[in-house]
Parts: structure tokens; C-alpha cells; sequence
């Protein structure tokens, strides 16, 4: 797939920012992670910065940050559950501590232990308004800002709205038999796990069956790793339209790109988004995107301009008409996606990202 995942895509286009800031500051930089070890250095980190991995040990990453503490450090995690060693730090004003704050699990069921570290820091930044809204709706204390993502770094953004490929792609669909994808197959990309059936794969394989009474030739491919391909296939195949849905796991970025300018839209009507980077991505191909009200997308997607917003996910009624919208009028799909390809370029680049971050580090730090 093009990104890794959306925290770790984040934190590659945040690296190079961080170091740039520190530099400006003449103040020295160290990144330590939870996951990589030493030999995993982010090629993106300058070579005078530290670098540490703690290999997936949080005791070995704690007691590296108790070590850090000494001369009232700042530290910036990337996740909220980091940030337990330097609770009391902050708290008596030892070190000074910055949140980036990405998603639900910052408002939803949050541990006693992670609302002590949104309590005890200086700042938390979150990564789109709705974000911040909804951590604040949740009752813990805390000073934040909301930074808005950008398109990461690493992916390509395109000079000008790419045309689509006359080239043919040819999927395994959920039937078992390889099958040419169509005019009108929509996509969604992103883990595809048991313990996250949110993003909406489940509700778009429940509308095919009447979207395709209509539009026969409707497809959906659902792009990404995780456990549950087999669950969607079988009941895809139980609806009768296992012909009609495709799985492909984890792809080059070659394909996802053939995928993205296939598709009429990117359709990902999800309730656990903090923010969507895969709407900056079929933004980046000019594809109209469809997501959920009272979700990270709706700081993305213009409802009714760049794509549509869905209220409830589960109303079949309302989720079908929004596809079929596009579906019957291929001209105004494109139209929608060509406003989102331009609302990319004026607000979601990676540029205009780190000049957000900038901007608020250089006002906070």
C-alpha cells in the first residue's frame, strides 16, 4: 500500500519538521520508538539527530524517557499511551509535554492513566477540529489546538487532476474467480480488521445487493491488510454478490494507484476516523469521496462540493442514494472530485501542513 499506516505516515512528514524546528533553535533532537530498533533510523531524520528503537518493549521505551528527563526536556509523543513516565514530570513542572492526539481512542473508553497525561500537559494537538471537539465533549481538562493533517510527505502530489488509465485491472473477487473491474467500481482502503469493523465495509457489501438493481455493473474493492478478508468474502458471497466485491489485501503502490484512478469515488462512510488520510489520497486522484457526519471527514470533505456525508452509516436508504448520485451522473462525479482535488491543494499538502506545525511550535515551544 502507499502508506504504511496513518499515525506512522504522520509521524514521517512530522520527523523532518521537528528537525528543521530544533535546528532553527540550535536545541539537539532525539526520536525514540516504541516499535523499530536502532537500525530502523526514519531516512528522513537528519544525521544530527538521535535515533533509539526500543523494539515493542514499553518497559525498555520508559525507562529511555526517565533517562531523557533530566534538564526539563520537551517531549512531543505521538500517541497519548506514551506519555505515562513523564506524568509526574509535567505535573510538578519537570518536563514540559506535548500530545498529538489522532483519534477516537483519545475521547472513547479513555484509561484512567491516558487522562492523566491529557490533564498534565502543556499543550495537545489534535489532528482536525473534530478531534479536539470531540476530546473536549468527553469532560477531561486539557489545553489543546487543532492542526490539520496534510497529504504525508512521502506520497507524490500530483501537478495537475490525473486522467484515468485506459488500462484494464483484473481482481480475484470474493466468488473466487478473477473478474475485470468496471467503469463503476468504488474503493475503500484501509485496514480491514475484526477489531475495527467501523470504517463501513460491512454496510457497503448490505447496500449492493439493491445498488446493483440499478447500476449491474456496480463494484466495491476494499484495499488493505488484516484479519477479516474472510468474514467480508463469505458474506458477500451470502448476499449473492460475491462477483462484485474484491479483496485484494495489501498492495504495491502501483496498483493502489491503477485502483484509484479506476474507481468513480472513494466510498469509506467510517465512525472511527479522527481525521481520513485516504481522503487526501483520492483527492490527490481527483476522485469524489464519501464519508460520515460527526466524523474526522467532515473536516475533509466539503458535503455536496468534494463528495457527500453521510449521517448514519446503517441507513441503507441514505448511504445507497449518496452512491447512486454519482453513479448516475459520471459528469458530476467528476466535478465534485476535481473541487476536491483542489481543496488538496490549497489546504491538505504536506506543505501547507508543515508550515501549520511550524507555525504552532514556533508560537507554543
Amino acid at each position: 500500500m502507499a502508506l504504511p499506516g496513518g499515525i506512522s505516515a504522520v509521524n514521517r512528514s512530522l520527523v523532518p519538521v521537528l528537525a528543521e524546528f530544533c535546528a532553527s533553535r540550535g536545541a539537539p533532537l532525539t526520536v525514540l520508538s516504541l516499535v523499530e530498533s536502532d537500525l530502523d533510523r526514519p531516512p528522513e531524520l537528519p544525521a544530527a539527530a538521535r535515533f533509539w528503537g526500543a523494539r515493542r518493549s514499553k518497559g525498555r521505551l520508559f525507562a529511555r524517557l526517565l533517562r531523557e528527563a533530566p534538564g526539563r526536556p520537551v517531549f512531543l509523543y505521538e500517541r497519548v499511551g506514551l506519555a505515562t513516565p513523564t506524568v509526574p514530570l509535567a505535573g510538578v513542572g519537570a518536563a514540559r509535554v506535548l500530545l498529538f492526539a489522532h483519534g477516537w481512542e483519545n475521547w472513547r473508553n479513555v484509561r484512567l492513566r491516558d487522562r492523566w497525561a491529557i490533564r498534565s500537559a502543556e499543550l495537545v494537538i489534535t489532528n482536525s477540529a473534530y478531534t479536539l471537539r470531540r476530546m473536549q465533549e468527553a469532560g477531561t481538562p486539557f489545553r489543546g489546538v487543532a492542526c490539520p493533517l496534510g497529504l504525508p510527505a512521502q506520497v507524490p502530489l500530483a501537478p495537475v487532476a490525473p486522467r484515468e488509465p485506459s488500462e484494464p485491472i483484473e481482481l480475484t473477487a470474493a466468488d473466487g474467480q478473477a473478474r475485470r473491474l468496471g467503469p463503476k467500481s468504488m474503493l475503500l482502503v484501509g485496514r480491514i480488521d475484526s477489531t475495527e469493523r467501523l470504517k463501513g465495509h460491512t454496510q457497503l457489501i448490505r447496500i449492493l445487493p439493491a445498488l446493483r438493481r440499478k447500476h449491474p455493473a456496480a463494484q466495491f474493492v476494499f484495499a488493505g491488510p488484516g484479519d477479516d478478508h474472510a468474514h467480508l468474502a463469505a458474506l458477500a458471497r451470502g448476499m449473492g454478490v460475491g462477483d462484485a466485491v474484491f479483496l485484494p489485501g495489501e498492495v504495491s503502490s502501483l496498483i493502489l494507484a491503477g485502483l484509484y484512478h479506476a474507481c468513480v469515488a472513494y466510498v469509506m462512510p467510517s465512525r472511527q476516523e479522527g481525521f481520513g488520510l485516504a481522503y487526501l489520497e483520492a483527492m490527490n486522484f481527483a476522485k469524489p469521496c464519501i464519508g460520515t457526519w460527526n466524523d474526522g471527514a467532515e473536516d475533509v470533505i466539503e458535503d455536496g462540493r468534494t463528495g457527500y456525508l453521510v449521517r448514519d452509516p446503517e441507513d441503507q436508504t441514505e448511504l445507497s442514494g449518496l452512491i447512486e448520485r454519482l453513479l448516475d451522473d459520471p459528469a458530476h462525479a467528476r466535478v465534485l472530485g476535481l473541487a476536491g482535488f483542489q481543496r488538496l491543494q490549497a489546504r491538505f499538502t504536506a506543505e501547507a501542513f508543515r508550515e501549520r506545525i511550524l507555525a504552532l511550535l514556533e508560537r507554543e515551544v
